[in-house]
């Protein structure tokens, strides 16, 4: 075939200069089909540039790809309809859980407070609390209740502390003999406090108190500096002459972590604790903590583990507020190897205090921010969207006679890498130093007698609508479908509980030690086939989909029945429907 290259030039465009008032225009046929004389529409008198995310601007094509799935991913968990099905959406693409940084709230290393500070993005205010606390009404009910609760409460001490004969058993640690007496403790100062308070308080009358409840709080923190082998592969790259960008900084950055408490009481009331910090959601002019290590170097390891948000109580339960928690901090002491306690030499004792009162402060901003944010997930938030409102709570940190008190504002969840240098805002811990409740001499502390009632009388919120779900629009309970209903809840109750699709038996497959060495960091077995899931491209099973199972046997007949009555439903629904156009239109027609 003979192409005319004279006519293809001309029918692809003809083209011409018009110089005319400092303009040049480049006029092409396919443009104007129509052979249009008129451009002046085409110039405006600003420039209009299209808008530019420096952020993504040296993606690739599969960078923005895995950018899209991510947010697609978020955009899924916030339209679910349930919180369940919210909570569940987490692990969909973790079949075997997620890789997380196990966080304890017993297990806290020296120049722990930073980390703290930065993986929760917050703001340390010692020794000072808020104006709510400062009120004449709330320091009236205080004084009128401490001159009631002295004598009860100084009896009650002195009971547990001399009146107790504790035996610690054979085989029993010391921290777990500590933790027994903590609990005796404050079991019964909170008893003796809470009959009388209720009485008189309705806010405390209606609440509900729970001992020993499950608290657990995951998300996702952006930020941290790449692992060793990620920063080997980078220099790979650019010993190759390759742009660094080909790899995804921001997903090495991005590490999860789970929280795992237990508080020693927890009480909870139907409406939330009054504001602390009123400008919230305002950008202050406080520096964020800075962080540049990465939770290994803290003694941290990674574990498989589901995903789980439990803020003390299950989803659905009308007292959903945290009011006062008091958590332990008996592990703090001093021990020897074996777990007997150590006589620390005088010289020391300042440091050793230092580094408890940091430590104490430390713990109370991992508690606090996971069990605000557990509860930011019952009501419907999540860490991709982050809160309408803030949210507060109160903690009690004690080992039976050393009392520390907190106060927590959660303004933002969203620390994930994507929204790390955009988001601005930050949560407030207020603290105190450590008090001794009750003293040598017998007396009780009244200045920690006063700071604990202050927290058990803060003042809540009376409206309800300020404790609103916006993004929840079913409670499972109202579900008619009773199928659909009992396979959320059976399924969630599976993957809270850590069982890993024991329904499949399927287990998580295992990297072997000399795999590690000889195939995966030094690649010395070039002729070996390649049969393992880590050498088969694509083959991921750190992203395995969660399967889910039924709850219960449905035989095939049944489901096609089903099937076939929802069919007969919705053409009754289409033929209602229809007749009702019909008569209105009839009667239209009449008028």
């Amino acid at each position: 075939m003979i192409y005319n290259t004279k006519l293809m030039i001309r029918g692809l465009a003809q083209a011409h200069l018009r110089i005319g008032s400092g303009q040049i225009r480049w006029r092409t046929r396919f443009a104007y089909p129509t052979g249009m004389s008129a451009y002046e529409d085409d110039y405006v008198d600003v420039p209009q540039y299209p808008n530019v995310d420096y952020e993504t601007r040296h993606y690739s094509d599969r960078q923005k790809k895995k950018r899209q799935d991510t947010l697609d991913w978020h955009s899924a968990i916030r339209n679910k309809e349930t919180v369940e099905e919210k909570l569940m959406e987490l692990n969909i693409n973790r079949g075997f859980g997620w890789m997380s940084f196990i966080l304890n709230e017993d297990f806290f290393h020296y120049d722990a407070l930073p980390f703290m500070k930065y993986i929760t993005r917050t703001h340390l205010i010692s020794n000072e609390f808020p104006q709510v606390y400062s009120s004449p009404e709330l320091l009236a009910k205080v004084d009128h209740y401490s001159q009631i609760l002295q004598k009860p409460l100084e009896d009650v001490m002195k009971f547990e502390i001399y009146g107790v004969n504790r035996i610690r058993k054979e085989n029993e640690s010391l921290a777990a003999f500590s933790l027994s007496c903590n609990q005796a403790v404050v079991n019964q100062v909170s008893r003796v406090i809470l009959q009388v308070l209720a009485a008189e308080e309705p806010m405390l009358k209606e609440a509900r108190v729970d001992y020993r409840p499950k608290s657990e709080a995951f998300w996702l923190v952006g930020g941290f500096p790449l692992f060793y082998r990620q920063q080997k592969k980078l220099k790979d790259l650019e010993k190759k002459g390759k742009d660094k960008h080909l790899i995804d900084e921001k997903s090495f950055n991005d590490m999860s972590f789970q929280y795992i408490g237990t508080p020693l009481i927890q009480i909870r009331s139907k409406t939330p604790l009054e504001w602390f910090h009123d400008s919230a959601f305002e950008v202050d002019s406080i520096p964020l903590s800075q962080f540049a290590y990465t939770p290994l170097e803290f003694g941290y390891f990674k574990k498989m583990y589901y995903a789980t948000n439990i803020p003390g109580h299950w989803t659905g339960d009308t007292a959903n507020s945290n009011l006062l928690s008091f958590h332990s901090s008996h592990f703090l002491e001093p021990t020897v190897t074996d777990g007997t306690p150590l006589e620390l030499d005088p010289v020391l004792q300042p440091s050793y205090i230092s580094r408890k009162s940091e430590l104490m402060q430390a713990q109370a901003i991992l508690n606090s921010f996971s069990k605000l944010l557990a509860q930011a997930y019952t009501l419907g938030f999540d860490q991709f969207g982050d809160l309408d409102y803030p949210l507060t709570s109160q903690m009690v940190l004690c080992n039976g006679l050393d009392w520390s008190f907190s106060s927590y504002q959660l303004n933002t969840i969203k620390l994930d890498g994507l929204n790390l240098k955009k988001n601005q805002k930050q949560n407030y811990c207020w603290s105190t130093s450590s008090m001794r409740i009750f003293e040598e001499s017998g007396n009780l502390n009244l200045s920690a007698l006063e700071m604990l009632l202050k927290f058990y009388l803060t003042p809540t919120l009376s409206k309800q609508e300020e404790f609103r779900t916006p993004y929840v629009k079913h409670n499972l309970n109202e579900l008619t479908d009773d199928y659909k209903r009992e396979f959320i809840l059976s399924n969630f109750h599976e993957m809270y509980s850590q069982r890993r699709m024991t329904h499949i038996k399927m287990a998580m497959p295992e990297i072997y030690p000399w795999e590690r060495i000889y195939k995966i960091a030094h690649k010395k077995r070039p002729f070996d086939s390649r049969k393992r899931f880590f050498e088969i491209p694509g083959n991921n099973p750190y992203t395995y989909k969660y399967l889910f199972k039924e709850p219960r046997y449905r035989p095939k007949r049944l489901k096609f029945l089903e099937a076939e009555l929802e069919e007969k439903k919705e053409k009754a629904r289409v033929e209602a429907s229809k007749d009702a156009q019909a008569i209105k239109f009839k009667e239209i027609v009449e008028d």
